[in-house]
């Protein structure tokens, strides 16, 4: 093979390589600028679905005892609304609040602007660290375990049961966790104000 036959070949070589990173870099310049699109159209939509939460219960919540939090979190602060101590079955005063909160809460996240960015919908029950006198800390922290998952599931069977028009959408991306005393908002665990249901909207990419 003569110098120049290999200068083409090798000429030829280049001449792919920098074709195939320059594909690479166009492909890569088009995802980050895709991301960035919607992160920014993410983080309109949760500062606007947060506005309409706020918006539409701004009545209702000191009534609740409630609050919604930047983060599109809707607390329940008040356990003795909400269950009667170490029982897990919903209180008909809570069941009332849920009438009002239910039908307006969904009519406003299943817009069609809101809807799809939402990733899923959560339902968390939460307990303080006590049980009982004379309970060790593990033990104590597993009971809790147990009240807060069944609570959490108690809130989300009576939801289901009240979502008919968005039962579907619902069942698809609503679902409950029990996480016991693991999440305190106060300084002590054992404080009886840690006790609350929430309802956690989680948008796509979990734009803050």
């Amino acid at each position: 093979m003569s110098k120049n036959s290999s200068f083409i070949a090798m000429s030829d070589f280049m001449t792919s390589l920098f074709m195939i990173f320059l594909l690479l870099t166009v492909v890569l310049l088009t995802e980050v600028s895709r991301i960035s699109i919607n992160e920014d159209s993410a983080k309109q939509t949760r500062i606007q679905l947060l506005g309409e939460l706020e918006a539409e219960f701004a009545q209702d919540l000191p009534k609740w005892d409630a609050q919604i939090l930047d983060d599109l979190t809707l607390r329940f602060k008040n356990p003795d609304l909400m269950f009667a101590t170490g029982k897990a079955e919903v209180k008909p005063e809570f069941k009332a609040v849920m009438d009002s909160f239910l039908p307006r809460y969904f009519a406003i996240i299943t817009k069609p602007k809101f809807k799809p960015y939402i990733k899923e919908l959560r339902i968390e029950g939460h307990t303080s660290a006590f049980w009982a006198v004379g309970t060790d800390t593990k033990t104590a922290y597993l009971l809790n375990m147990e009240l807060s998952q069944r609570r959490a599931l108690s809130t989300l069977t009576y939801t289901l049961q009240n979502s008919d028009q968005n039962y579907d959408w619902v069942v698809s991306n609503l679902y409950s966790i029990g996480l016991s005393s693991s999440k305190p908002i106060v300084v002590s665990a054992d404080d009886v104000r840690n006790q609350r249901v929430e309802f956690k909207i989680n948008l796509l990419g979990n734009i803050k």
